[in-house]
């Protein structure tokens, strides 16, 4: 069952110094920190999650990651996100804009 929430686009980014995925053990504690149990422990729902090709590969560029995460309350995606430095934005699909826009 799905609820009335709202949809969020939280990003983040870091620089290669401080990539999770240079280490095995900080990238593992990482991926348990963003999980879709503990998310939804926290009544949110992390629909999808994206990184760019460079933390693929541990480029040594500024590293960007992406979130698509589902909630009632903005205030529980900060609060799930709180551990790490992120900007958090409503968004709306377009579909959504075409029909109230009657276009």
């Amino acid at each position: 069952m799905r609820c009335d929430c709202l949809l969020y686009v939280v990003m983040h980014s870091h620089g290669y110094e401080k990539c999770p995925a240079r280490d095995i053990k900080t990238l593992k504690q990482f991926n348990e920190r963003i999980s879709d149990e503990r998310a939804r422990k926290a009544g949110i729902t992390i629909m999808d999650k994206y990184v760019d090709e460079d933390c693929t590969t541990v480029g040594k560029t500024e590293h960007y990651a992406y979130f698509l995460v589902e909630a009632d309350k903005r205030e529980k995606v900060e609060e799930f996100f709180s551990f790490l430095g992120v900007t958090i934005r409503p968004v709306v699909a377009w579909s959504q804009v075409q029909k109230a826009m009657k276009l």
